[in-house]
């Protein structure tokens, strides 16, 4: 519950969990904002959501999918704020 991305990296594996994005993603409004949900529902609250796994990496979308996260320390649960193909990247 409190060992953090390290701990996160053994569980889902090293190339599989991203405790972030990069920088130009994190830095980009329109980039960001495509990776900030509400939490929790009906609250209208904002929480980004960089962590993220990736399951796959080929161009075929059908093969290939990404799981953004949050850890919700005070619940003690991950909440999926979206699953699906890959989020738009600079120079994409």
């Amino acid at each position: 519950l409190n060992k953090g991305d390290a701990e996160a990296r053994k569980i889902f594996g090293r190339k599989e969990f991203a405790a972030k994005e990069s920088e130009t993603v994190m830095n980009s409004k329109t980039l960001s904002r495509q990776r900030t949900f509400e939490y929790p529902a009906g609250t209208g609250e904002q929480v980004e959501m960089f962590k993220h796994l990736k399951i796959g990496a080929d161009d075929d979308v059908g093969r290939t999918i990404r799981v953004h996260l949050h850890w919700d320390g005070d619940a003690e649960k991950i909440v999926i704020g979206y699953c699906g193909e890959h989020l738009e990247i600079s120079g994409k």
